[in-house]
């Protein structure tokens, strides 16, 4: 719970790099939670929360009744907490 992952760049780092750490700390988040739900509910978080994000399943009854539940532990479970520090002068 009381993890953060702080980031800091300085005057130095491209935009193209800026955006690659993002994605790679994003990316290590989804594995985490996929590897937690597919233990515990034999699916993807990525699939559970898309579905349960999709405004087509609301067609299908009871069906976001039971993904939303499942989405909001795996996020608690794996809250994604970045932090960005003011970048460092040259």
């Amino acid at each position: 719970d009381d993890a953060v992952i702080s980031l800091m760049n300085d005057g130095q780092t491209t935009y193209e790099t800026y955006i690659a750490v993002q994605n790679e700390l994003v990316a290590a988040y989804y594995f985490l939670r996929d590897r937690e739900s597919m233990r515990r509910y034999n699916r993807k978080y990525t699939e559970i929360e898309y579905i349960a994000n999709d405004p087509a399943s609301k067609a299908v009854d009871g069906l976001i009744d039971d993904l939303q539940p499942k989405v909001k532990l795996i996020q608690d479970l794996y809250p994604m907490r970045l932090s960005e520090a003011e970048p460092k002068k040259n």
